[in-house]
């Protein structure tokens, strides 16, 4: 019939849809993990990162080796400020959402360091309490974040003073610490400029104390 020889002659259009796939217990769009492994082949050559969402026994082995270095860091975040790095389903984070989870983390802490999450919520508190959060009473303090780096949202954004003794500074389009790094061939105004706040304040604040014996 003669829809019988149109359906046989049809062209199947491939589907421009995103590729779902199921990675531990979480549908990716395929567009987006090749976009995210393409950045980590640049960052990591292609290494894995484990976390414990995904794979718990690699991501635990080197936090329960007591000689590792890379101790540190997490127990800080367990046992003083929760720093945790989150990519919740549901949230506008860019990246594999879910794959890093505040329940992970608790349960890292649990796990690696026997720290729960009510001690965890102890910790915060306290050093909130000691040092002031996000309105710490200091002085002499320049407080820089890039307005891209996912650690701004826990840094000092507004100053608790009106700029007189603790200024801040927000370096559009800039990352994680970017004015720490020495001069090189990538010169990015904001960047630079928050090198010149920081030579300015702190030779100012230099001035300003009495450094004589």
């Amino acid at each position: 019939s003669s829809s019988t020889t149109a359906a046989q002659s049809a062209t199947v259009q491939p589907s421009t849809e995103p590729t779902p796939v199921q990675v531990g217990g979480m549908l990716l769009e395929l567009q987006a993990l090749r976009r995210l492994a393409a950045v980590n082949a640049k960052q990591r050559a292609g290494a894995c990162i484990p976390t414990m969402e995904l794979d718990p026994t690699v991501a635990l082995a080197e936090l329960l080796n007591t000689s590792s270095p890379a101790r540190a860091w997490p127990y800080q975040t367990c046992a003083e400020y929760g720093f945790f790095q989150t990519c919740e389903v549901g949230s506008e984070c860019p990246f594999a959402r879910g794959a890093l989870s505040l329940s992970g983390s608790f349960e890292m802490c649990r796990r690696a360091f026997g720290i729960s999450a009510a001690e965890v919520a102890v910790h915060v508190a306290r050093t909130n309490a000691r040092y002031g959060g996000n309105r710490p009473a200091a002085s002499r303090v320049l407080f820089i974040n890039g307005d891209v780096d996912p650690w701004s949202a826990l840094g000092v954004l507004a100053s608790p003073d009106g700029n007189r003794s603790e200024p801040v500074y927000l370096a559009a389009g800039a990352s994680h610490h970017s004015w720490t790094h020495p001069a090189d061939s990538i010169v990015q105004p904001s960047v630079r400029r928050a090198k010149e706040l920081v030579w300015h304040y702190v030779t100012q604040w230099l001035h300003e104390i009495d450094v004589s014996f």
